[in-house]
């Protein structure tokens, strides 16, 4: 068979033509053309940088690095009225971890580039050799983790747990400095594009190299290239207030295992610290980690400078501003080897101002331990009834609040709140605690000084004996015969009725506030309406916030009767005047509403201001419109004979020998079948009142056996502590 070419189409067609030869060299030529244009306009660009802008890059290559350092500004103390320290920052030593071994799992190329620094240049082209490298640097960073955690006295999982924890903070940090730098502009113009002196190239090659990147623009994988945060290459803090022997641990640590030592370091910093524990810790709040309200808020653009800790509750949270201080700016000029040449401070540092409070510590920690008593005696006794009643654990958990205020310029010493929590557990980071604290159905966060609101029950009877008086409803020296009940004995009674099915009899407006009668109230309040009264109770501060330093505070509710028809679609009725009369219905109010509305019974009629830091407003306020000092003193007779008189309901408790003491007890219903909320209110030394008492306990039954032991004692411990001092009289009947 021949070689030869066989062409089908000419045997079928009968073409005796040759077939066309294309000839390739003229595409070689003109492609090579194309790319010797394309690199003489790369070198041409190559060449106009170096001839106009050679020296530059080579001289901005050469010069130091500039960079900014926050220098951290101390918080302020917080202090008790005798300049005892309740929350301060001390110095403590941390135990910290670089980044870049706290993710989980650890960036795989990281581990490689430490796998092939251990192998030798030969052995690093051994994929073996580098896999075995990365199995042991695994292996050596577990167990150093783990030995870590041991040093540290934590448990392997909440060690892991803390890692997460930062890498996800800090990964959400990148991500919002990344999406921030992605949405910016572009420059207007290359800053390298002038000349000597600042004006434009106009060059040809300048231009050319401009129009070169008008038609050839980067490539957008690098024009997004994401920013890696400062967070991102630094140790971060895995152990506070390390012990001595924690930290002769690490040192040893660092000393026979180099790998630890380019991943662990131990740095001296400060942390927010609570000397006293949970004392006052309402009152003192706690700080934690900003939020992001809390980063907005900062006084600066760049919110990445915002502080690590700022106040979440209480003073803490009130005063942030003055207590944080502001921190101090320093610019450093750098080496390319990172060695410091030259420190300029832009900003001093200011450190955050102390808050004094008008809390007296002894007083304070009494308060408080009668109040855990109290609380505690509750928790017996309903788990006492609900044993006999068959139930396994109480339905009405609660707490209770304790005021001591000074009624003539309304600066509070003590307020006691519970149950409590010890503010140290946000700073530790205990996460245990802080879960618990947050999740105690007591509500151990809440301070219920400012923020509980209830019923005050009979409390609340001492203004209606205002009311009374003021519009004209009823005389000093009217009396009224009390048989138990209003109308009928199944509703609208009084608990001597309810108890023993006797009345009060005959009683005057001061019997009536002294023995506690429903019944008298339940009369006359109708007689003078519910739009008095409800206007009398505002008077006296009742259903808005006292404005008292602490944040979040409740404004409780006086129900009106456009409240009424508001909420229950209805007209006020009599009856919702006689609930609110005794302190029932929809009134709720907070024990500091209380103290400031006794306190101006106690002071002629001044709404004084309640607060709790030392040198704010503390004079008396403003006098209460259209309050009489003869209705004053009708209630002062009343209250002072709810001690004095054996048949008072405050007698068995607060008849003290050496202290005239007035007051009111209250029991308020609360409703589900719970039990009452107990009111124990008063102000000594009644016949030169100066100081205020609050004791409210959720839940907890009758008032008087309930609140006025933790009165009486909490009584006793202010004259032993020097309250009453100038005060010695006998008590009077």
């Amino acid at each position: 068979m021949s070689d030869s070419h066989f062409d089908w189409q000419r045997r079928f067609t009968g073409d005796t033509s040759a077939p066309a030869v294309v000839d390739s060299r003229r595409r070689m030529r003109l492609l090579l053309a194309g790319f010797v244009l394309l690199l003489a306009t790369v070198m041409a660009r190559a060449i106009a940088l170096e001839v106009n802008h050679g020296e530059a890059f080579r001289r901005h290559a050469a010069e130091p690095l500039r960079r900014e350092v926050v220098l951290p500004a101390s918080r302020g103390r917080i202090l008790a009225r005798d300049d005892t320290v309740l929350a301060e920052d001390q110095g403590v030593t941390e135990l910290t971890v670089a980044y870049r071994v706290l993710q989980t799992p650890v960036n795989p190329a990281w581990i490689r580039r430490q796998a092939r620094g251990r192998l030798s240049r030969q052995d690093r082209s051994d994929a073996t050799r580098v896999e075995e490298a990365q199995a042991a640097v695994e292996a050596e960073l577990a167990v150093l983790h783990k030995r870590l955690a041991q040093i540290a006295g934590t448990t392997a999982d909440a060690w892991n747990a803390r890692r997460r924890r930062i890498e996800y903070r800090i990964e959400r940090i990148a991500e919002s400095v990344n999406a921030r730098h992605q949405g910016r502009n572009p420059p207007e113009a290359d800053e390298f594009h002038t000349t000597n002196d600042g004006s434009p190239d106009a060059s040809w090659l300048a231009r050319a190299g401009r129009w070169f990147n008008q038609i050839f623009p980067p490539p957008r994988s690098l024009a997004g290239q994401r920013i890696v945060v400062a967070e991102q290459v630094e140790h971060h803090a895995m152990a506070t207030d390390l012990s001595p022997e924690a930290v002769r641990a690490v040192r040893r640590l660092l000393d026979e295992d180099e790998f630890a030592r380019q991943v662990v370091a131990l740095q001296e910093t400060t942390r927010r610290v609570y000397p006293h524990g949970a004392t006052a810790a309402h009152v003192l709040g706690h700080v934690g980690a900003p939020t992001k309200q809390d980063r907005s808020a900062v006084d600066r653009d760049d919110t990445e400078n915002a502080p690590n800790w700022v106040g979440q509750l209480g003073i803490e949270r009130k005063y942030e501003r003055s207590l944080r201080g502001t921190p101090g700016l320093q610019q450093q000029r750098v080496s390319r080897s990172r060695e410091v040449l030259e420190s300029i401070v832009e900003r001093p540092i200011e450190h955050g101002q102390d808050v004094q409070l008008t809390l007296d510590l002894a007083l304070q920690r009494s308060a408080e331990n009668l109040l855990d008593s109290a609380l505690a005696r509750r928790r017996v006794a309903r788990s006492s009834g609900d044993a006999t009643a068959g139930k396994s654990k109480p339905t009405s958990p609660g707490g209770g609040a304790i005021v001591v205020m000074d009624c003539q310029n309304g600066a509070i010493c003590a307020a006691a709140s519970g149950p409590r929590f010890d503010p140290n557990i946000f700073t530790r980071g205990d996460s245990a605690a802080i879960t618990a604290a947050l999740t105690s159905g007591d509500h151990a966060l809440l301070n219920r000084v400012t923020q509980m609101t209830i019923p005050p029950g009979s409390v609340m009877k001492a203004l209606t004996a205002v009311a009374l008086l003021e519009e004209g409803t009823v005389t000093a020296t009217e009396s009224f015969h009390c048989q138990g009940y209003l109308h009928t004995p199944e509703r609208q009674r009084c608990a001597l009725y309810r108890r023993q099915g006797l009345g009060h009899e005959e009683l005057t407006l001061g019997g009536a506030l002294a023995r506690s009668c429903n019944v008298y109230f339940f009369h006359h309040a109708p007689r003078m309406g519910g739009r008095a009264l409800t206007a009398w109770a505002e008077r006296f501060g009742l259903g808005r916030a006292t404005g008292v330093e602490l944040p979040s505070e409740a404004a409780g509710r006086v129900p009106t009767p456009e409240w009424t028809k508001a909420h229950f679609g209805r007209s006020w009725r009599d009856g919702d005047t006689q609930s609110l009369s005794v302190g029932q219905g929809s009134l709720t109010v907070t024990p500091l509403q209380v103290a400031r509305a006794v306190a101006a019974i106690a002071n002629g009629g001044h709404l004084v201001l309640p607060h709790v830091v030392a040198g704010e407003d503390g004079t008396v306020g403003q006098h209460i419109m259209g309050l009489h000092e003869e209705t004053l003193r009708v209630v002062h007779r009343g209250m002072r004979q709810a001690v004095s008189d054996p048949e008072g309901t405050a007698h068995r408790y607060l008849a003290l020998d050496d202290l005239l003491v007035a007051a009111k007890t209250g029991t308020a219903e609360s409703g589900g079948g719970r039990a009452e909320h107990a009111w124990l209110v008063g102000y000594a030394p009644a016949d030169a009142p100066r100081f205020v008492f609050v004791i409210a306990l959720e839940h907890s039954g009758n008032a008087g056996p309930a609140a006025g032991p933790v009165a009486r004692r909490l009584l006793q411990r202010m004259r032993e502590l020097g309250y009453f001092a100038s005060t010695k009289v006998a008590q009077r009947r």
